[in-house]
C-alpha cells in the first residue's frame, strides 16, 4: 500500500466518524513507517462537524523531519504561543522558540533544541553553551529549556526540560 492509498483510506474512515459530540480539542499524529512512510495529523476541535487532516509525506530521517514532527505535536500550542523557527539568539540559532502571546503571559517561554541520534542532554547543553536565552533578556516570565533527541536505532524520542536560570 502506498502512502497516498493509506492516507486516503484512513481519512475516509475518520471523516465518517461522528465528532459532533466532541467537547474538547483532540489532536492525533500518526507516524507511519514501512512502505507507506509519512506523517498524518488529525485534529478535532469543539463545535466542528468534521475532523481536520494534514498530511506530511516526509522521510523521518533527519533533524528537519524531527522539527516537523515536534511542530505537529505542538500544533495546538499556537493558540497560546508565537512560534519561531531558527530563532537568532546568543551565539547561534535556537531550533524553535515558543513565546507566550500577550494574554497568556502566565505560560513559560520555551527554547527548544533538537538532536538527531545524539542526546537530549547535549541539546540542553547547547542551549546553555551558546546562550540561546540571551535574546530573551527582556522577557520577564519563566523560560524552559527543552532538549529533544530521536534515536534512529531504538526509534525513541528522549526529552529533557530544565528551568533557565537568568
Amino acid at each position: 500500500m502506498t502512502y497516498a492509498d493509506m492516507f486516503s483510506k484512513v481519512k475516509g474512515m475518520m471523516m465518517e466518524a461522528d465528532v459532533s459530540t466532541v467537547n474538547e480539542h483532540l489532536a492525533y499524529q500518526f507516524i507511519v513507517t514501512g512502505e507507506a512512510e509519512g506523517i498524518v495529523y488529525a485534529e478535532v476541535k469543539e463545535g466542528i462537524e468534521q475532523a481536520h487532516f494534514e498530511t506530511y509525506h516526509i522521510q523521518y530521517n533527519d533533524e528537519n523531519a524531527l522539527s516537523y514532527t515536534i511542530s505537529l505535536a505542538l500544533y495546538s500550542a499556537r493558540n497560546y504561543y508565537t512560534v519561531y523557527r531558527e530563532f537568532p539568539s546568543g551565539k547561534g540559532f535556537a531550533d524553535m522558540v515558543y513565546l507566550p502571546r500577550k494574554k497568556f503571559m502566565d505560560k513559560p517561554a520555551l527554547v527548544v533544541e533538537l538532536k538527531w541520534d545524539k542526546s537530549a542532554q547535549g541539546a540542553v547543553a547547547q542551549i546553555k553553551n551558546k546562550q540561546y536565552c540571551k535574546s530573551l533578556q527582556e522577557y520577564e516570565g519563566n523560560i524552559l529549556l527543552v532538549g529533544i533527541n530521536y534515536d534512529k536505532d531504538t526509534r525513541e524520542h528522549e526529552c529533557i526540560i530544565e528551568d533557565c536560570s537568568k
